[in-house]
């Protein structure tokens, strides 16, 4: 896999250095049937309230539901056309607008809007009319060849107030582990498990449930573990010899670089059968 050649490379299409203030997370996906086995991502900690033209950032700027856009670099899409949305106000009213917005705007929307109203329905707030409020977090990749992706989160914490996630808060991950047991995904079910033991043998809580939609029915599902303690001995207790000898890389790169410190992990795995690791690293 050669991670130091690949990170170094990675920092080279970089139009800044790396800098600890001005980032939130630092990526790094490993791969189980890729020539490329790792990709690097940059999720920026600046936030942008507007600012942005594209008619889904528009959208939600004009009926109140935009809570920022994020910046992200990454090595598989460095290309193409990026944006990563977070949501307010996800009332009933406000996501079924959405809902027909994108249904009559997108057509790999109308041809997953069923699932996403199913990862949508997890609780997570007892208040009125916030049926929906599970999906907060929308983004979009456009590629040169016109193909696209959608990408969806989902929170997986109850909240009294959504619009304040922090507050009066509690983690429920034996409940959004069942529901999305119970989804029929078959990609879901087997994430599920494997968050499930490491929640029980490394800490943490989930963070969120994650879909991406592509074209021709393409679909990766992913879930993030957040503060796993000792995930990398337990990661390689648990996976097969070709992805312990990448997290060993991981591993030597992160004995190198102390500085990253890994703070979520992701299991993700999509319809063509390939299961990835995410890693994101806070840097101190």
């Amino acid at each position: 896999m050669h991670i130091e050649e690949q990170y170094q490379s990675f920092l080279q299409t970089l139009d800044r250095p790396l800098n600890a203030s001005e980032i939130d997370f630092f990526g790094i996906n490993l791969y189980d049937r890729s020539k490329d086995s790792v990709a690097f991502k940059i999720y920026y900690a600046q936030k942008h309230s507007s600012c942005s033209t594209h008619p889904l950032a528009r959208y939600l700027q004009q009926h109140d539901m935009l809570r920022y856009l994020s910046e992200v670099k990454d090595t598989f899409h460095k290309e193409d056309m990026r944006i990563d949305l977070a949501l307010k106000n996800r009332t009933d009213a406000g996501m079924e607008n959405l809902f027909t917005m994108l249904r009559r705007e997108n057509e790999l929307f109308a041809e997953c809007e069923q699932t996403v109203r199913c990862l949508a329905g997890m609780c997570v707030t007892d208040e009125p009319g916030c049926s929906l409020a599970s999906l907060y977090h929308l983004g979009s990749i456009e590629h040169g060849d016109r193909k696209q992706l959608l990408k969806f989160h989902f929170f997986t914490r109850w909240c009294q107030n959504h619009n304040y996630p922090g507050k009066n808060s509690e983690y429920r991950d034996a409940y959004y582990l069942e529901y999305l047991r119970n989804t029929g995904i078959a990609e879901y079910r087997r994430v599920a498990e494997i968050s499930e033991v490491i929640l029980q043998c490394c800490g943490g809580h989930l963070l969120t449930a994650g879909m991406d939609v592509g074209t021709d029915g393409y679909r990766k599902y992913k879930l993030y573990v957040k503060r796993p303690a000792e995930l990398y001995r337990k990661l390689l207790d648990y996976t097969d010899i070709q992805f312990s000898r990448d997290i060993q890389e991981v591993i030597a790169w992160n004995e190198k670089y102390p500085e990253y410190k890994v703070e979520i992990v992701a299991f993700c795995l999509d319809t063509d059968g390939v299961f990835s690791i995410n890693l994101y690293y806070g840097l101190r």
